[in-house]
């Protein structure tokens, strides 16, 4: 009777210690660092972290009425330049550069603060892409990552005006197919097939990034015909892409698939990726699909059915590339000579195309991995929920590395702001294997 009341009360100083009555303890806001530029907010603190260069932190259980009065205290912190006020949402910045972004939706408060990007003298890219586009008139600026037929970088000490001046240059220099443009941002292709974006990120800061033409797309390759609900065939890294059309328009490429075998510690992991390009006329829905691995011989190693497989995006536009990617545990003991063949149900799509608009995307790391954050607008003119934000990581080869998504399962207005994070959690590459990526959003649809 003793031993048992002694493990009761020390199960419940456990449980008051740790849980604080099985409340959620809230975290001490900090008095230094970035956190500390901003005054501390009310309701239940939860820091994410509070780094060198960015800082993020939730607060709960708060009103409406504690957010406007938040807001005001960080205007009056002096985070009122080039601010966006809209109702679930503020983005602003102060005289030195740092970027406060502030969510509300339920009765929670999202806060990030973002420094200013390190900038020095700006070399500009002298490859094939560099040479694509006029070299602003601005010299300061950071590269992200430099290639021949691509890059990414960023340009400072560029207002608005010189940003828009900037914009019709390009324009002019022949990236003016297909383009898209809103206020803060252009999106253009040129008769080659490169990919132009820009964006207005802020305070005299531009994002510039030209990305390749699609490196799996070949047309070279003469057209073979298959049934387009189940195409079907061996796809590895060194055959060629199947070109596979039917009625209707409908025709796509179903490329090579890339396979990587992972040792980690404690199992091997397979991480399979196979692009489909729409090569038609009208947008495509692609169902998941199985996927089986083959040795050298065509001897059935694995299969993976459709719930270990993904594919992103899911509606596809014309010219558009998703990936069917599976990383999962791998129960072989080939690793090399393997050979994927998928089972792909691809058809017209009779739903619409609906994406909506992702804006402040940033790459971070934490323990386990690389991630993407950022906001995404509702722009159907309509209520909608199940919204998910997928993001494809590719490699300096334009192979598919990694596959991350999110599900917004809150209802979002029209119009209305909020922000993600995808989790690196079931990710398995090297932060510095990515050299790209491309981010969508979009309702959940489902085709009969």
């Amino acid at each position: 009777m003793k031993r048992m009341l002694l493990l009761l009360i020390c199960l419940t100083v456990v449980l008051t210690s740790s849980c604080g009555f099985f409340g959620k303890k809230s975290d001490p806001w900090p008095k230094t660092g970035l956190g500390a530029m901003l005054p501390e907010p009310p309701g239940t603190i939860e820091i994410h972290w509070d780094k060198e260069d960015s800082f993020w932190a939730d607060a709960e259980n708060i009103t409406m009425d504690n957010y406007r009065s938040y807001l005001e205290k960080c205007i009056e912190a002096g985070f009122d330049k080039e601010a966006k006020n809209e109702s679930s949402g503020y983005d602003a910045f102060n005289e030195d550069g740092y970027k406060l972004s502030l969510s509300c939706y339920s009765d929670e408060i999202t806060i990030n603060l973002e420094a200013p990007i390190k900038m020095s003298s700006l070399k500009w890219p002298s490859g094939t892409a560099g040479k694509l586009i006029p070299q602003p008139e601005s010299t300061k600026g950071k590269i992200n990552y430099e290639y021949d037929d691509h890059f990414s970088l960023y340009v400072g000490e560029m207002t608005r005006e010189t940003y828009e001046k900037y914009v019709e240059q390009c324009a002019a220099a022949g990236f003016s197919i297909d383009y898209e443009r809103g206020d803060d941002y252009y999106r253009a292709e040129n008769e080659e097939g490169y990919r132009l974006s820009l964006e207005y990120v802020g305070f005299g800061t531009v994002s510039v990034s030209i990305k390749a033409p699609d490196v799996e797309e070949i047309t070279d390759v003469p057209a073979t015909s298959a049934p387009t609900s189940a195409p079907t065939g061996v796809s590895t890294p060194d055959t060629s892409a199947t070109t596979t059309p039917s009625n209707d328009d409908v025709s796509y490429d179903v490329g090579n698939a890339a396979i990587s075998v992972i040792d980690t510690s404690y199992s091997n992991r397979i991480r399979v990726g196979i692009p489909v390009t729409n090569t038609g006329k009208v947008n495509l829905y692609l169902s998941s699909g199985q996927i089986d691995i083959e040795d050298s011989a065509g001897a059935l190693v694995q299969s993976f059915s459709s719930m270990y497989v993904n594919v992103f995006p899911q509606v596809l536009a014309p010219g558009e590339t998703a990936y069917y990617f599976v990383d999962t545990t791998y129960d072989g003991t080939v690793t090399e000579g393997l050979k994927a063949v998928p089972h792909l149900k691809i058809e017209k799509a009779k739903v619409d195309l609906i994406r909506f608009e992702l804006s402040e995307l940033r790459l971070e790391e934490d323990l386990f991995g690389t991630y993407l954050t950022g906001r995404v607008k509702n722009t159907s003119g309509k209520e909608d929920s199940l919204v998910y934000v997928t993001v494809n990581f590719l490699d300096k080869n334009g192979k598919i590395i990694g596959q991350q998504f999110t599900i917004i399962t809150d209802k979002m207005q029209p119009d209305e702001k909020l922000g993600f994070k995808t989790s690196a959690v079931s990710s398995h590459f090297e932060n510095d294997e990515v050299s790209s990526y491309e981010a969508f959003a979009f309702p959940y649809q489902y085709q009969f």
